[in-house]
């Protein structure tokens, strides 16, 4: 799939369309219009050809790919690119950007169809599994199988044990790291709401910049980080930038006054865990699966189907029956292991729900501007 160069800001009064896939052309249906009335929102199928227009009639960018769902169109009249055919300027830091099919925009839209997807990857599996039963009913005889069902089952039973021990502790592996994934993100965002409550009520000018900043921060964390975390993209250096800007303004505080020395030693605890929880989120990004613990389980699952076609049942639904259940329950898991493996990416990616909803308190609090559009 396509990462960092399928973005871009699309001016305002931009009128997207989007194209039926047609080897002679289709005509483009019009999706949305970019205004300065605000942030507008499309939702558009994936994998269509894209077009944007411009203002002034050229078509700045045509792509093979389609737009990811609930994009938002930044506000006022960004800068875009200079000439028909190139990508306008991303600026991450004022405007919200058009993310192309990588990113957690396409994965959101995606969720919906996990079930459906992992429900044909199961039943794909199972008719496989069926149709070979029956070829080889119908080439090799049960027979000659059946006189060596006792060996078969001992060695069936030796590497189902073993094989189910290991997909048990990765399954518990992947999802005890997608909640601590989704645990840390909240430690972070909750963490930074008390830094932004402490500078609220520190004095000037250290409020109005401690405010700024963590604003900044919550919104670099929502708007450039996660799309590259969904996307396993390098992480932008920016929003340790800003924190290292946050413990200069937090470390201005100190006084001889108690009161202002202990606001102090609140808001650098505080600091310190935002850094900290940050810190666990950027490491999970690129966990997974170890590729070695992956040939494990796909060597694993083929073993174990392997050995459930070699017992000798003379009935040809009863085998089948026995052979489907087995591999449809082995893919199942192989695939939740899959959707699993990447906390910030897939089907079940967790999303920056948390840190939004730092930006909300930041309302509540006070001085906190207004709430970026909910995706």
């Amino acid at each position: 799939m396509p990462t960092a160069p399928w973005s871009w800001v699309v001016p305002s009064g931009s009128i997207v369309t989007r194209c039926a896939p047609s080897p002679k052309g289709a005509p483009c249906q019009r999706i949305a219009s970019a205004c300065n009335r605000g942030p507008s929102t499309a939702r558009a199928l994936s994998w269509y050809p894209v077009r944007v227009t411009r203002p002034s009639g050229q078509v700045s960018h045509e792509s093979v790919y389609g737009v990811a769902a609930y994009t938002t169109w930044p506000h006022g009249n960004p800068a875009g690119g200079a000439a028909t055919g190139t990508l306008p300027t991303t600026n991450m830091a004022e405007n919200k950007t058009l993310n192309m099919i990588s990113g957690v925009y396409y994965l959101k839209m995606l969720k919906v169809n996990i079930y459906l997807e992992g429900l044909l990857w199961v039943v794909g599996a199972g008719v496989l599994a069926g149709a070979l039963v029956y070829l080889q009913h119908r080439y090799l005889s049960a027979e000659l199988r059946a006189q060596h069902n006792d060996v078969t089952g001992a060695f069936f039973e030796i590497i189902g044990v073993l094989y189910a021990v290991m997909l048990a502790f990765i399954v518990i592996a992947v999802w005890d790291t997608m909640n601590e994934a989704e645990d840390n993100s909240y430690k972070e965002a909750n963490a930074l709401v008390e830094v932004y409550w402490v500078g609220h009520n520190a004095p000037e000018p250290q409020r109005a910049t401690i405010e700024a900043l963590s604003r900044l921060y919550a919104n670099t964390v929502v708007d450039k980080e996660w799309p590259q975390m969904a996307a396993r993209d390098e992480i932008s250096p920016e929003g340790y930038a800003i924190l290292d800007d946050l413990r200069v303004q937090v470390e201005s505080l100190k006084s001889t006054d108690p009161v202002t020395t202990k606001r102090y030693q609140d808001t650098a605890d505080k600091l310190r865990e935002v850094v900290g929880a940050r810190g666990a989120r950027l490491s999970a990004v690129d966990g997974g699966v170890n590729p070695v613990l992956w040939f494990a389980l796909i060597a694993g699952a083929v073993l174990f189907v392997a050995f459930a076609y070699l017992f000798g049942v003379p009935g040809r639904l009863a085998h089948a029956t026995m052979v489907v259940t087995v591999t449809m329950m082995v893919v199942m898991l192989l695939y939740a292991v899959y959707e699993l493996e990447f906390p910030f990416s897939r089907g079940t990616a967790v999303g920056p729900d948390a840190m939004r909803f730092a930006l909300e308190r930041f309302v509540q609090i006070g001085g906190g501007g207004s709430v970026p559009p909910s995706r």
